[in-house]
């Protein structure tokens, strides 16, 4: 039909390079945010590893695929966060606060 013969045309036309961006995207993109001296490659592995973790359960939840990937990543980091066991209180809520000033939402 012309409206697959279209779809591939602009496919082509793009190479083929379509995605939609993943909460661990997001995620990973959040982490990246923070310095360095604030939070250290391991910790932010492990906080990664864990958010994996938390995306992987929100699949078999219904009311997690009505909400954008960006709350979902979100929402999984912020898990992570309260569930780190390498962090202090103090450092989680100095990361999380340095989110929410960085990205400007409220991340409390």
């Amino acid at each position: 039909s012309d409206i697959t013969s279209m779809e591939n045309d602009i496919l082509s036309a793009l190479d083929w390079r379509v995605s939609c961006h993943t909460p661990m995207e997001f995620a990973r993109h959040l982490l990246e945010l923070l310095p360095e001296e604030q939070l250290s490659a391991r910790d932010s592995e492990r906080l990664l590893e864990d958010c994996q973790k938390n995306v992987e359960d929100t699949v078999v939840d219904i009311h997690f695929s009505c909400l954008a990937p960006s709350t979902v990543g979100i929402n999984c980091l912020a898990s992570s966060f309260a569930n780190s066991q390498t962090l202090s209180l103090s450092e989680k809520k100095s990361m999380w606060t340095r989110l929410s000033e960085l990205i400007h939402f409220d991340l409390s």
